[in-house]
C-alpha cells in the first residue's frame, strides 16, 4: 500500500547535489503507534527512524529541528551591533563617486539580520549595509 504524503521539499545546498524530504502523516501508521498532529518523515527514500527504533513519529517542532540538522542549516542570527552612531561624520561611495555623509540613525537590524544605517549626505539619503568584519560600510 503505498502512502500519502502531505509534503515533500526538494531543498539544494551549497554542499551538496539536492535531497528530498518526504513528510507524512502518522495517522496512517496506527498499528505501529501514530498519532494525529505527529509525523514520519522519508529522506532520500529512506525512512528516518530514531534511536533504532522501526518507525519514527515526530512532533511538528521535531520535524523542523531534524530538517535543520539534517540539512546543516543554522538559524541566522545576527552578527554583534556595529559601533556606528547616529549623527557620526563618514565617507561613503555616493551617486558621484565618494563623498562625505552623515549617519541618520543607529545601526537597524533588517529581517535578514544584516544591520543597515541610514546614511545623508549632499544630493543622495539611502540605507548602507554594514560591514561585518571591520564596521565600514
Amino acid at each position: 500500500m503505498e502512502q500519502k504524503k502531505i509534503a515533500h521539499i526538494l531543498c539544494h545546498t551549497e554542499q551538496d547535489t539536492g535531497q528530498k524530504i518526504e513528510i507524512f502523516p502518522s495517522e496512517q501508521w496506527q498499528t505501529a503507534g501514530g498519532k494525529k498532529g505527529f509525523y514520519r518523515v522519508r529522506i532520500d527514500r529512506i525512512w528516518h527512524c530514531e534511536d533504532g527504533e522501526k518507525y519514527s513519529f515526530l512532533s511538528p517542532e521535531q520535524l523542523s529541528e531534524l530538517i535543520i540538522s539534517h540539512l546543516n542549516l543554522e538559524m541566522a542570527k545576527p552578527e554583534p551591533k556595529p559601533a556606528f552612531r547616529a549623527r557620526q561624520h563618514i565617507s561613503v561611495k555616493g551617486p558621484n563617486g565618494w563623498t562625505r555623509g552623515m549617519i541618520g540613525s543607529d545601526p537597524i537590524l533588517g529581517p535578514d539580520k544584516r544591520w543597515r544605517v541610514w546614511v545623508r549626505g549632499y544630493g543622495f539619503s539611502k540605507f548602507y549595509l554594514c560591514d561585518k568584519q571591520e564596521d565600514k560600510l
